[in-house]
């Protein structure tokens, strides 16, 4: 089980009911391992030193090596890197 970080697009998208963020956000969920943190400088760097998976729609926004990260499917659903 891994722990999530949510990049604050996705909180925004889970609340506007956005589909694809949402049902990843229940397959997560049904793990049991969800743990729901705003996004910023700090908690990018909490998500690295706490091996936290960064959840977010923009994948490019977060270049860094060191960060886990797992991608929603883009609005325009073209072949990206998908959850």
């Amino acid at each position: 089980m891994a722990n999530y970080l949510l990049d604050t697009a996705v909180i925004v998208d889970c609340v506007r009911g956005r589909k694809a963020t949402v049902d990843l956000l229940t397959k997560i969920a049904s793990e049991g391992s969800l743990s729901v943190f705003g996004c910023c400088a700090v908690d990018i760097a909490e998500a690295i030193l706490n091996n936290l998976t960064l959840v977010t729609d923009n994948i490019k926004h977060y270049p860094m090596p060191e960060l886990n990260t797992k991608q929603i499917r883009p609005f325009n659903n073209k072949p990206n890197i998908y959850c």
